[in-house]
């Protein structure tokens, strides 16, 4: 594993994989840099949605980190994240700025900031963590719902007309995503187990699920749509991370909910393909520029 400069903690393999540089590590706020890429970019050529959702939950954890250093034994888990999307940015290096707004004796609350070179703001997320001292005692822990996957998969696929070009160009081709349906209101993204998003205990890191909640909440709002290309962009999401995903196939599972001129609304959950286990679920915001409802008779 690479060792930043800036901090003891090695890299995460999923930190590793997107070439990120801690660049200030300390109690009061990290600072990240992710460098000009194709691969976190989408097929327009700006910085993909879900690496920003990701980016932010790194962030998050590492200030939460700096500040309880030489605590044996740590585990930090996110809890909840709200992003909004201010701003575009292109072939060009971000930095991600992570501060603790407020530090309790479970709970920490942490904003992140991603900038691009002018300074200008990219999006702005508040995360929510939680930290302890080994596992929580058994008593405490409810675990999440899950559901049977099989019983969410349509009669008929119906990958749509962006599967291929997304299969072929962008971060969630980077991470192995496959937009498996779109159509009648409702999607289904495909995330495969691939080496660089396991942590070291051997499971998904939930900073991966940025991409696959995007592209699942995206799709379903298209799928309310004719289907024409048009420039479009998340514009807000809110998470709630139930738990750590296992190492397995995971599905993001969508609904397109609301349209309203060129603004749509949809919800999605992300799913355990064996386990069921409902991993995170949420909702998200999304514009396209002259949307045309796809209305039937």
């Amino acid at each position: 594993m690479a060792v930043s400069q800036s901090s003891t903690t090695p890299l995460t393999p999923f930190e590793t994989f997107l070439n990120l540089r801690i660049e200030r590590f300390s109690p009061q706020g990290v600072t990240l840099v992710l460098p000009a890429q194709q691969a976190t970019l989408n097929i327009g050529g700006t910085l993909h949605g879900g690496a920003s959702v990701s980016l932010a939950v790194i962030a998050a954890r590492r200030a939460l980190e700096a500040q309880l250093t030489g605590t044996a034994d740590l585990k930090i888990q996110v809890l909840d994240q709200q992003v909004q999307f201010i701003g575009t940015t292109k072939l060009e290096p971000v930095t991600i700025d992570a501060a603790i707004l407020k530090r309790g004796r479970e709970l920490a609350f942490a904003e992140v900031n991603l900038r691009k070179k002018d300074c200008s703001l990219v999006s702005k997320s508040l995360v929510t963590l939680r930290y302890a001292q080994g596992n929580p005692a058994a008593d405490r822990e409810i675990m999440p719902p899950s559901i049977d996957v099989k019983n969410h998969l349509p009669e008929e696929w119906q990958p749509g007309p962006f599967s291929a070009p997304l299969a072929a160009k962008g971060f969630g081709s980077t991470l192995g995503q496959r937009i498996m349906h779109m159509g009648d209101g409702r999607s289904i993204v495909e995330l495969p187990v691939q080496s660089f998003l396991l942590n070291e205990a051997e499971h998904i890191d939930n900073a991966a699920l940025g991409a696959l909640a995007d592209s699942t909440g995206a799709m379903a709002c298209w799928s309310l749509l004719k289907p024409e290309m048009s420039r479009a962009a998340t514009t807000a999401m809110h998470l709630n991370y139930y738990t750590e995903p296992l190492a397995e196939k995971l599905y993001g599972l969508g609904e397109g909910r609301w349209q309203s001129a060129e603004s749509l609304a949809s919800r999605f959950q992300v799913v355990g393909e064996q386990s069921g286990a409902v991993i995170a679920e949420g909702q998200l915001l999304f514009r396209v520029v002259n949307a045309t409802p796809n209305l039937r008779s």
